[in-house]
């Protein structure tokens, strides 16, 4: 379990949508609480797919991560983050590649990422019946591609995805921009 003493490097996790479903009881043993006033010291960002479509899945996730920072109760001594950085964030941080199998903090907020996002997929699975959401978890498997070529995309599909963009009949887009092209344009 950790500690307020332990959770200083932040664990941070996000998901591109959230659901208000309770969690199962694994998630409660590893959220770190704060008795204290300071304030919680988990937040999760999180993005429409609208967003991810926008301005891609990297990116969107990268925004969720600095509006969970930013969401804090208290500011973080330092950050631990799996193979990113937060240039928007004025804090100290390390970006780990394969950081869940090096750094204990940053494999228990992946796991908090996988705990929520089971629970979206499971209420995607209810809201839209027959795409396997709570199997595949959004994975691009053969489940998910028959999936989409027997019933078409639905609203929790990002626009962006290859597949999605082919069973809507939808060209493939041009590659993204890099960060040096976003910001000479």
């Amino acid at each position: 379990m950790l500690d307020k003493g332990n959770a200083r490097g932040l664990i941070l996790w996000f998901v591109l949508r959230r659901s208000h479903e309770p969690a199962p009881p694994a998630f409660d043993i590893l959220t770190v609480t704060d008795d204290s006033s300071e304030g919680d010291l988990t937040d999760a960002g999180n993005n429409p797919v609208e967003t991810a479509d926008a301005i891609n899945i990297y990116w969107a996730g990268i925004q969720a991560m600095q509006r969970a920072v930013r969401g804090l109760g208290l500011t973080p001594q330092h950050l631990l983050i799996d193979a990113k950085r937060l240039k928007e964030i004025d804090i100290p941080q390390q970006a780990i590649i394969k950081g869940d199998t090096k750094s204990a903090s940053i494999a228990a907020a992946s796991i908090l990422a996988k705990v929520e996002r089971d629970i979206v997929m499971r209420t995607l699975d209810v809201r839209h019946p027959g795409y396997g959401f709570a199997d595949h978890k959004g994975y691009p498997v053969p489940a998910h591609y028959e999936a989409l070529a027997r019933l078409g995309a639905c609203a929790a599909h990002r626009r962006s995805f290859g597949p999605v963009r082919k069973a809507l009949g939808l060209p493939p887009l041009p590659p993204w921009p890099s960060a040096s092209e976003r910001a000479a344009g």
